[in-house]
């Protein structure tokens, strides 16, 4: 977390270094491993990113890297991370994080169909740090296991009035 209050001059890159290292160390206990795919040109990068975008940012990957510990049984987690163009043509990042893991049922909201009040907080959370970064958050899961998958703005806010 400390890292993430750091001045990484726009290149979010530095930040999940940082983050795979920790994460790496937290899934050693349950024996599961953590695969990354790194596209040629990893992530753009965003002088307008500050340090509260990044917290926004690694919570997000801590949550679904933690809910697959938790509950998907997973044995390995996928880290993949490329520069897309969408539709206007523009540079976006984009992070996604799968398990191979059990998976779950999304009801139509996507959240998590079976979940009480509780469990589905942690998707909730998930949403709305995306919201606050201007970021899109897509989320599958089937018995094969769960996708999450960010979308990182071309321009992230100046300020996280974008939760509302």
């Amino acid at each position: 977390m400390i890292d993430s209050m750091d001045d990484i001059g726009g290149d979010l890159m530095l930040a999940l270094g940082s983050w795979r290292e920790r994460v790496t160390a937290q899934l050693r206990p349950h024996d599961i491993a953590l695969g990354r795919a790194v596209g040629p040109q990893g992530l753009p990068v965003h002088p307008e990113l500050r340090p509260w975008h990044v917290i926004q940012i690694v919570r997000l990957l801590d949550e679904a890297v933690t809910n697959a510990v938790k509950h998907a049984e997973a044995r390995r987690i996928t880290v993949s991370i490329e520069t897309i163009t969408d539709a206007q043509g523009l540079a976006r990042g984009r992070i996604t994080i799968e398990d191979d893991g059990r998976g779950f049922e999304l009801a139509p909201n996507a959240e998590a169909a079976t979940a009480g009040p509780h469990a589905a907080r942690g998707l909730r959370n998930m949403r709305s740090r995306a919201a606050r970064c201007g970021a899109e958050l897509e989320l599958t899961s089937d018995a094969g296991g769960t996708r999450v998958r960010l979308t990182l703005p071309h321009r992230f806010p100046d300020s996280d009035a974008a939760a509302g």
